[in-house]
C-alpha cells in the first residue's frame, strides 16, 4: 500500500455515496463498514486524494457536515484502537 492512508473515520457519512460508482474516489476504498453513524474506511490512496474525497463526501448534502480522523498507523473506532501491525494486517484492542 505504500504511503496510502489505509485508516479513516468518517462520522454522519452515508454509504449509498461513499460506495456509488459516480464517487470518484470509490476505486480507493478498499473497505466500508459502519455501526449506527460512524464509518470506517480503509483509503487507498494519498492524503491529498483523501481530504479530497472529505471535500467531495461533504458537497452531497449541505445539511451534513463528516468529521475525519485519519492515520497511517492507527485510529480509535467506537471502543476500540484499530492499527496496522508489523505483518501489515489490520488488528484490534
Amino acid at each position: 500500500m505504500g504511503s496510502c492512508f489505509p485508516l479513516t473515520v468518517l462520522v454522519l457519512g452515508e454509504k449509498e455515496h461513499v460506495l456509488n460508482p459516480v464517487n470518484p474516489f470509490h476505486h480507493c476504498i478498499t473497505s466500508y463498514s459502519h455501526y449506527i453513524d460512524d464509518i470506517l474506511l480503509i483509503f487507498d490512496g494519498n492524503e491529498n486524494q483523501l481530504l479530497d474525497f472529505h471535500k467531495y463526501m461533504n458537497s452531497m448534502n449541505k445539511n451534513i457536515r463528516l468529521s475525519i480522523d485519519y492515520s497511517q498507523h492507527s485510529i480509535s473506532f467506537l471502543d476500540l484502537t484499530v492499527f496496522k501491525g508489523t505483518d501489515g494486517q489490520l488488528h484490534t484492542t
